[in-house]
């Protein structure tokens, strides 16, 4: 469950947004999540907020076209949230295997956008990083005592 925040009414409004008890709730969930969540999964968590599939959706749209939350298409299909942070956005490594998500803000490909620039003239907007492969729990389990040689 969610508790009701006020700590987001000030971005909300800076952004040219309403502050309504659904948006703030919506930012404070992000926040508190480990990970990336889908629309439903964010729906299911906000569950009895008053807060339909539909207006989950529409808060996400708004919420990403200011900037508060990140937005990313993952797994191939759904489109997946998590708040945004100033200045930094992340990536993600996907298991194969478990279909675990997993974030990490590394990213050398600010410095390949510039290099494009500079060489092309083609000025990057936004970029996606999705890695895919076994996470450490499902390789432990193909390679049991770490040994990867053999």
């Amino acid at each position: 469950m969610v508790r009701k925040t006020h700590e987001f009414s000030h971005p909300l409004r800076a952004h040219g947004l309403r502050s309504t008890e659904s948006a703030r709730c919506l930012l404070t969930l992000l926040k508190n999540l480990e990970g990336p969540a889908t629309a439903k999964m964010i729906h299911d968590r906000l569950e009895g907020r008053g807060c339909d599939l539909a207006t989950v959706h529409r808060l996400l749209g708004r919420l990403e076209r200011a900037g508060l939350v990140q937005g990313s298409h993952l797994k191939g299909k759904s489109r997946w949230y998590e708040l945004a942070e100033e200045g930094r956005h992340y990536h993600h490594m996907i298991c194969r295997r478990c279909g675990n998500i997993d974030r990490f803000g590394y990213c050398a490909i600010a410095t390949l956008s510039e290099k494009v620039r500079q060489e092309s003239g083609f000025g990057v907007e936004s970029h996606s990083v999705e890695l895919f492969g076994l996470c450490r729990r499902c390789g432990q389990k193909r390679h049991p005592g770490g040994d990867r040689t053999k």
